[in-house]
């Protein structure tokens, strides 16, 4: 997408919300954010994720195109693509952006069962894996692969209203006591879980064949537990300080 001007984009929208008569909160409701989100855009202090351009647009009677740029196109201004156009960019970048994540949960998964596959080769039973490498190994990617897949980056506006210590989408349900989420927090938190699970998942057998190599078989089953809980300590507190930064 290309390169959005904040702060026209900001008086742009004001501009556009109150030829159609509404207020924020209004608007808001349309898109399930909160008036204090919209309140940001206006202002130029942020912008509307990808996935929010094409509703926003529609809601407003512009076009996406008339939406990023942050002027109606007609007549002899009309220099960018159509309306089409711009909203076939932006789903096309949505669909890059999800096969992105996909490749990127792929290539994490075969790193890890050719990791365990290494152990195998190296003597250790899958039965002797089963309660550490691949257990732990497992759980770290099937975290990861449901925020690359099937976690929704939006939340409903409530959650911009009231401060809200948990999120259940599907069978995930993850809840932080004294932590409220919210659209701002919520899309880093999920790129967080991506990236840092997937990291563990590859990390952790790696380590244990290190620990074999270098200390042989009798030391790397106890290391590995604690390793294990190393890990989702460091995934707690990484998850802590990224909701609450960005609360």
């Amino acid at each position: 997408m290309e390169q959005i001007n904040n702060e026209k984009f900001g008086r742009f929208l004001l501009e556009l919300r109150s030829e159609k008569g509404m207020t924020q909160r209004e608007l808001g409701k349309k898109l399930y954010v909160s008036d204090k989100t919209v309140s940001k855009w206006e202002r130029g202090a942020s912008l509307p994720q990808t996935a929010l351009i094409i509703p926003l647009a529609e809601t407003l009677g512009v076009t996406a195109q008339e939406l990023l740029t942050g002027e109606k196109i007609t007549g002899s201004n009309q220099t960018g693509p159509d309306s089409e156009t711009g909203n076939n960019v932006i789903h096309e970048e949505l669909r890059a952006a999800k096969k992105k994540r996909i490749l990127f949960f792929a290539a994490a998964l075969l790193i890890t069962l050719a990791e365990i596959g290494i152990l195998y080769g190296m003597g250790i039973s899958i039965e002797d894996m089963r309660q550490n490498v691949i257990l732990f190994s497992l759980l770290f990617l099937l975290f990861s692969g449901w925020f690359c897949i099937g976690a929704k980056e939006l939340l409903p506006a409530f959650y911009d209203q009231e401060k809200i210590s948990f999120v259940q989408q599907g069978p995930v349900r993850i809840n932080l006591a004294g932590i409220g989420f919210n659209n701002n927090n919520w899309p880093r938190l999920c790129r967080f879980f991506r990236i840092w699970c997937a990291a563990a998942a590859v990390f952790y057998p790696l380590v244990c064949i290190f620990t074999v190599l270098t200390a042989g078989f009798s030391a790397w089953e106890t290391f590995m537990n604690s390793l294990a809980l190393i890990l989702a300590l460091i995934l707690l507190a990484g998850v802590l300080v990224v909701a609450k930064k960005n609360e």
